[in-house]
């Protein structure tokens, strides 16, 4: 994908669509819909509002369990970001 002159260069992503969940610093799980997956982030979507800079768990049962912050949030969708080392 060719990207605009200013946007940051990122890493690949996966297109996928899982079904996961989030534990919240208040021990809240919600669930959520996991895409764009790459080793540093990916992207979800929730009917709860996520805030820019929550702390979360992010769980998908048998392939993913890491602690993650969130770097944007619009709509019901969010940019998480994974905290220490990258996944993938």
């Amino acid at each position: 994908m060719r990207r605009e002159p200013g946007w940051i260069d990122r890493a690949d992503r996966e297109t996928l669509a899982l079904a996961g969940r989030a534990v919240l610093a208040d021990n809240r799980e919600i669930r959520v819909k996991i895409s764009n997956l790459s080793k540093h982030g990916c992207q979800v979507e929730s009917d709860e509002t996520l805030r820019i800079g929550d702390a979360l768990r992010l769980e998908i049962e048998g392939m993913l369990e890491v602690m993650a912050t969130i770097r944007w949030s619009m709509f019901g969708t969010a940019g998480v970001r994974f905290l220490g080392e990258d996944w993938g």
